[in-house]
């Protein structure tokens, strides 16, 4: 055992029977009593540990361990101050006392034993169940649940989306949210719109006379499909970079899902300005005992910037409840504005 350890922006300190191979990271670590990632606020410091038990872990200021493959074990793990928790697809991340606040940031790819099953999202960070099939007995949202970016993955069956099982209650508190926006496809050009229409998902996206479409996709009664980015197009000064699509959220909730904040997988305005469109929605798909709130729910197309572009059409939204209360909700997949009134169709 060795006593404290340090990773400071990268500072090193030299300890017996450890090798550092760059600023930041550690291998052939078996065991430490206090592990401390410090990155003071000056961007991201990655970590790839190999650990059997060390009993304490704090990641802070931007700090992030990435568990990379193998199973590292920590008996006591904090985020605090916007740091990072990575679990990569091979990897296991195993502790016995988890906990989070301002800013932390927790992405789930691989398998983490130790997360409580009754879990609560703080406000203020941000949590990526980004492993399909999770389940939780509760699951409570006062900060942002989202996935990571898609990249050039079948808009279909994309990689990253939700998908999560709840066997107890849903809540979605205010100034809580599932906000996957902008999580869809991401594209160079020339991509998915033609020039100057929208991009098409739930409907189709607005166009004019001398612009083709590209067809809508994805289910209507069990909608995985993430939304495509605008058309990116190149021109005076540079590339006039499109929106990106919305991403894709699922649910299953065995008890009461109450939305008070938002869930939202509407397609992102760039603010690019010149003959671009903008990205489609993405979906959400719902499926739940009970369903109340006064919150939103939405896949809402982004509107085209001006000369000629077109709207997004909006995304795909299916909900299954057996028993709703959902008067204060605002349920909608709208199509985007267009120049010259060429609005993105609504999506379903």
């Amino acid at each position: 055992t060795y006593g404290t350890l340090r990773l400071d922006n990268g500072e090193k300190e030299t300890m017996p029977d450890i090798f550092q191979n760059y600023p930041g990271t550690l291998i052939g670590v078996s065991t430490l009593d206090e592990l401390l990632i410090d990155n003071y606020a000056m961007g991201f410091a990655s970590s790839s540990l190999s650990l059997n038990a060390t009993n304490s872990i704090t990641v802070t200021n931007y700090g992030v361990l990435r568990v990379r493959a193998g199973t590292t074990t920590i008996a006591t793990t904090t985020l605090s101050d916007n740091g990072y928790l990575w679990i990569e697809p091979n990897g296991e991340f195993v502790t016995d006392s988890f906990s989070w606040d301002t800013g932390g940031t927790v992405i789930e790819e691989g398998i983490f034993t130790g997360r409580p099953s009754t879990f609560t999202v703080p406000t203020s960070t941000v949590y990526m169940p980004n492993r399909r099939g999770l389940t939780f007995d509760s699951l409570t949202v006062d900060g942002t649940v989202s996935h990571l970016q898609n990249i050039e993955q079948d808009a279909e069956d994309p990689v990253h989306r939700i998908d999560v099982t709840v066997t107890g209650d849903l809540v979605i508190n205010p100034g809580g949210s599932v906000d996957v926006e902008a999580k869809g496809r991401w594209y160079n050009w020339s991509d998915d719109g033609t020039d100057r229409a929208g991009s098409s998902h739930g409907g189709y996206g607005g166009g004019d006379s001398g612009s083709g479409y590209d067809e809508p996709y994805g289910s209507t009664t069990a909608p995985i499909s993430i939304g495509k980015r605008g058309r990116t197009t190149p021109g005076a000064g540079g590339f006039r970079y499109g929106g990106t699509g919305g991403g894709a959220a699922k649910f299953t909730v065995l008890g009461t899902t109450t939305v008070d904040g938002y869930i939202s997988a509407d397609g992102e305005y760039s603010l690019t300005s010149n003959a671009v469109t903008n990205g489609s929605a993405g979906s959400v798909w719902l499926i739940t005992e009970h369903l109340e709130g006064s919150g939103e729910i939405r896949a809402n197309g982004a509107a085209g910037n001006w000369f000629g572009a077109g709207g997004s059409s909006g995304g795909r939204i299916a909900i299954y409840a057996s028993t709703t209360d959902e008067s204060g909700l605002t349920i909608e997949a709208l199509g985007g504005q267009g120049d010259s009134d060429r609005l993105g169709a609504a999506g379903t």
